[in-house]
């Protein structure tokens, strides 16, 4: 479930933040296992150019590190002029 909600909200972040003058939006969510390990690797790219929003209270960001947290994993973003990308890490997520 925590997954779940994660890729929600960051959907709901790139169509909010990241699309707005995007004639093409693309997110792309590449899942990575490996079958020796019970990691799983998920990258989130969107291909927008985000736009801060000063008045935002970081909800949505303190909801994907909670969730992040619950299933025993961690995330970096590398956001570009046209593209943003979360790369995560899970332990705590079967692949099976």
């Amino acid at each position: 479930m925590p997954l779940a909600l994660i890729i929600n909200e960051l959907i709901s972040n790139s169509l909010k933040y990241a699309f707005h003058s995007q004639g093409k939006p693309v997110i792309t969510i590449l899942f990575i296992t490996n079958d020796s390990s019970n990691f799983l690797k998920m990258n989130y790219t969107d291909n927008g150019s985000w736009v801060d929003n000063l008045e935002s209270d970081q909800f949505g960001t303190s909801m994907i590190e909670i969730f992040t947290e619950q299933i025993d994993g961690f995330y970096e973003v590398l956001k570009g002029e046209d593209s943003s990308t979360f790369l995560f890490s899970f332990s705590g997520v079967s692949s099976t």
